[in-house]
């Protein structure tokens, strides 16, 4: 897995990447990958908190660093998610 990947998985999704106008043309999906690398990039957190319900457990675990507290609540979560699915 890697960020590329990633990024098309978020971009075929029908999720809002970035807010437009009403009258302005879709984003093209290099315009969307731009935008998740930038966030990415300068903020990893509001990217989890974004985008995190889209991403896998193994990805969250490679891209980004396993000692943040945001990282470690979503995991958190993603297991609670598991167990109570489970029951």
């Amino acid at each position: 897995m890697n960020l590329t990947s990633m990024f098309d998985r978020i971009c075929s999704s029908n999720i809002v990447i970035a807010s437009q106008q009403r009258n302005e043309p879709d984003f093209t999906n290099e315009q969307k990958h731009e935008i998740l690398n930038h966030l990415y990039k300068t903020n990893p957190a509001n990217f989890i908190y974004r985008f995190g319900s889209l991403l896998t457990d193994d990805e969250i675990k490679q891209n980004f660093d396993p000692n943040a507290d945001y990282v470690c609540q979503i995991l958190k979560s993603n297991r609670h998610k598991l167990c109570a699915n489970r029951r």
